[in-house]
């Protein structure tokens, strides 16, 4: 049995603000890592004001991303702030960072600069579009990463404009993406004998290039450009929402041949089974609109439960399109542990969303609350070595903030 945090013993630098990079940060330090949290003086991560809701005064936006890191309120602009963060990468394992290149570089904070303080570090670096390129200095957003990368040219209704998903999945897969290749490049520096670090880069632009999938081999390979279908899917059918009789959702997946049949089956509908048209997916799809106008009818005939316990008792996959009401009192959601808590030093009682990936030996935990602006501020300077009058000087300089 291991007894320790799998990173526990890790040091990251978190630079980064908004989303992708604190999300990513935030996953280290559940999985045990140090995350020191350095944010602008006075206003920190810009989502500290992201609200309503807030809890007292931290905005739920910034609790959410933000829990088992310490912050430390730096003045970047300052010759006195950036030596305070070169002094902190001595001896970091990682940096998190979405300045870009170019801001870096005037910070003198870049992978090359930092190289020299710190052969061994880890520097992950979050842009839109990637540290080269002809797009490099842009700035990067999520919605205009998921426009440019293709993904609001087949989201919506069909025949309706484009729809952002209601959360921003670039960003969020961004950093779950990120987070992985921390974790191999720190794998990767353990079999190196000479231990030393690299730069890990990604961009909201690649993540969501990579993440089209099979909507994207479908167009490399076929030259098919994807159309809009709502919930339905590009190349199986049935495998879509249905409205029922009181105006509730039920999602239904007839990925196989087998599964068509069951459904089929199940909801009274085994003359279909007899159409050759609806023989094989191929021909499914090919005609769409036939078998899903049947299929609506359908299900538009009964209630939500009607349709859910009935396929629910042939295990079929099926589920209903939840409130959040719904998802948070979920069983299973409440069985896997998806809902944690802790005490907040302003905001009180504060839930956060629980940890995807279950460790057998090494479980993620929520030790730390999502800090205060500046609140570790001299306790991460002293553990530094900074004498009491070099933090006097700087807070004279309004260098720190706390």
């Amino acid at each position: 049995m291991i007894n320790l945090m799998a990173l526990q013993g890790i040091k990251v630098i978190d630079l980064s603000r908004i989303l992708a990079g604190p999300l990513c940060a935030m996953m280290l330090g559940d999985s045990g890592a140090s995350v020191i949290k350095v944010e602008q003086p006075g206003t920190g991560d810009p989502t500290r004001q992201w609200g309503p809701p807030f809890l007292g005064s931290e905005s739920v936006y910034f609790l959410g991303i933000n829990r088992n890191k310490r912050s430390i309120a730096l003045d970047l602009d300052s010759e006195e702030g950036v030596n305070a963060v070169r002094r902190m990468v001595k001896d970091a394992d990682v940096l998190v960072e979405n300045f870009g290149n170019r801001k870096m570089n005037q910070f003198g904070l870049s992978f090359e600069q930092l190289r020299d303080i710190n052969p061994h570090l880890i520097f992950a670096s979050i842009s839109g579009y990637g540290d080269s390129g002809p797009k490099a200095n842009r700035p990067g957003y999520d919605v205009v990463a998921a426009a440019e990368g293709g993904l609001l040219s087949f989201t919506g209704e069909a025949g309706g404009g484009p729809v952002k998903i209601g959360v921003a999945m670039t960003d969020v897969c961004t950093g779950i993406s990120l987070y992985g290749a921390i974790v191999s490049a720190l794998f990767a520096r353990e079999r190196d004998p000479s231990r030393l670090g690299q730069k890990v880069c990604g961009s909201l632009l690649e993540t969501q290039v990579a993440t089209l999938m099979n909507i994207g081999m479908n167009y490399l390979n076929a030259d098919i450009l994807p159309q809009r279908h709502g919930s339905a899917h590009e190349s199986i059918v049935p495998y879509q929402a249905f409205e029922t009789k009181d105006h509730r959702y039920l999602v239904v997946g007839g990925a196989t041949n087998a599964q068509f049949q069951r459904l089929c089956e199940a909801i009274g509908c085994s003359h279909l089974l007899q159409d050759s048209r609806f023989s094989i997916n191929a021909l499914r799809v090919r005609n769409r609109e036939v078998l899903l106008s049947e299929l609506k009818n359908v299900f538009a005939s009964e209630t939500l439960k009607y349709w859910k316990d009935k396929l629910e008792s042939c295990n079929f996959p099926s589920g209903p399109v939840a409130t959040l009401d719904e998802v948070f009192s979920d069983p299973q959601v409440l069985h896997r542990n998806m809902i944690e808590e802790i005490e907040h030093p302003t905001a009180g009682l504060v839930k956060v969303l629980g940890f995807a990936i279950k460790y057998s030996s090494t479980p993620c935990t929520v030790r730390l609350p999502p800090p205060l602006l500046g609140q570790h501020t001299r306790e991460i300077l002293l553990e530094h070595e900074f004498e009491e009058h070099e933090i006097r000087e700087i807070i004279s300089k309004h260098v720190i903030g706390s």
